[in-house]
């Protein structure tokens, strides 16, 4: 079998799992986790007793395409210019997320690369203003919380 899109480290299954474990760690219940199915709602909600995290997660876009009958191609596609939509929108949906969760904190995960600190460090006054926090997770599984 070729190469698969679960084999990579920044694929967005396993950047839920590093965090999963991380909060888990962290004393935090997972209470919901979405990201692997891309289904409806948030990627992840994580509890203490006293705080509630919603998550809305993010991979790194691989230079191959991911499923399908093309699976394992070279996608024509950038991987930084992708991971640049895929940023705009998890900031687009966390910020939407507030209505139907006021009492949640909100943060997005990714997993660190260039490209994404990049786009966090430009984006950061804004993220900052709104309370957002921010997760990268590094190759090596570790957990970084950068805002």
């Amino acid at each position: 079998m070729g190469w698969r899109k679960e084999d990579d480290w920044f694929w967005e299954g396993n950047v839920q799992r590093i965090l999963e474990e991380f909060f888990r760690a962290s004393g935090f219940e997972v209470i919901a986790t979405d990201a692997i199915k891309k289904q409806q709602g948030p990627d992840m909600l994580v509890s203490d007793g006293s705080r509630k995290i919603l998550i809305e997660i993010k991979g790194w876009p691989a230079a191959k395409i991911a499923d399908g009958p093309r699976q394992g191609q070279e996608k024509k596609a950038a991987s930084a210019l992708q991971a640049s939509h895929w940023f705009a929108g998890c900031l687009s949906t966390i910020i939407r997320r507030r209505k139907k969760f006021p009492d949640h904190e909100l943060a997005i995960a990714f997993p660190m690369f260039n490209r994404y600190v990049s786009l966090l460090e430009e984006s950061k006054w804004a993220i900052e203003l709104l309370g957002i926090q921010v997760y990268l997770i590094k190759e090596t599984k570790e957990v970084y919380k950068y805002l």
